[in-house]
């Protein structure tokens, strides 16, 4: 089920020269994580408010569909700070749900789940003055998820969490996707993380210039340079290793997994 259609979607800003966006079209489905990527200006924070409905567009529409009609979009930015307005973490989380106007035991649920999916178990109850920028940034997530959008927007929002927190944070996002059916739309300047995604959406001069598995746009570095990104440095290595001798490993997502893919051929010689 598409939870998410955006379709001919024309965007220009109020006396701008030029539209930032030029008919984009791409739909997202529930359970589905898609990484958006694009160089610096190409309009990537611009498509995800008026996904969320900050920004009207100037011709083309965004439908987002929830289970029963209409449904939500979460949306979370780099810095968590201008989306906290609880005094702690358990207060924070359960803003959005009693503002829906739902019923006590329903609040509790859904933030019981929120902590737990985002790792935040241990802390529900401290200020969250006392948090650092990651945990904080965990708390924001786990706000929007509490909010059970149909899409969950994340854009740049994994940029203040170390590697371990980002991976805990991946493992959470899998885990909502699978008990939520949530899409999830992770705008990002780095393909490396990009790699964790189902499907990757290139944003180039407006529209959408290219969409697949990440092995079938990230590895094309040809392409990479016209839309102005960069290889990940895991394909970097992969290539190498390819050129070497070794069979391609396109379809690697962590180092741990590139050296399993070659293990086999060196253990050989």
């Amino acid at each position: 089920m598409d939870v998410v259609e955006v379709t001919d979607l024309h965007f220009t800003y109020p006396k701008a020269d030029a539209p930032v966006l030029r008919g984009v079209s791409f739909s997202l489905r529930a359970g589905e994580e898609v990484a958006l990527v694009g160089h610096g200006g190409a309009g990537k924070s611009t498509l995800a408010r008026l996904i969320a409905g900050l920004l009207t567009p100037t011709h083309g529409r965004v439908e987002v569909r929830g289970r029963g009609g209409p449904g939500r979009v979460g949306l979370v930015f780099q810095n968590p700070e201008n989306q906290l307005v609880g005094l702690t973490v358990e207060e924070d989380i359960a803003f959005g749900p009693g503002n829906l106007g739902l019923p006590t035991e329903e609040i509790v649920r859904r933030v019981d789940h929120a902590v737990a999916v985002c790792g935040l178990a241990e802390m529900r109850e401290r200020p969250l003055s006392t948090l650092s920028g990651g945990e904080k940034q965990r708390v924001a997530i786990a706000g929007a998820l509490a909010m059970h959008p149909a899409c969950l927007i994340l854009d740049e929002a994994t940029a203040m969490l170390d590697r371990p927190a980002q991976d805990e944070l991946n493992v959470a996002l899998q885990r909502s996707k699978d008990e939520l059916g949530i899409a999830v739309l992770r705008i990002t300047h780095s393909l490396g993380e990009a790699l964790y995604a189902d499907r990757v959406l290139v944003l180039a001069g407006g529209v959408i210039a290219a969409a697949g598995r990440p092995w079938e746009v990230l590895w094309d570095a040809d392409a990479l340079g016209r839309w102005r990104l960069a290889v990940p440095p895991l394909y970097r290595a992969a290539r190498v290793f390819a050129e070497a001798g070794f069979p391609e490993s396109r379809q690697v997502r962590t180092p741990k997994e590139l050296a399993a893919a070659i293990w086999p051929w060196i253990s050989k010689k």
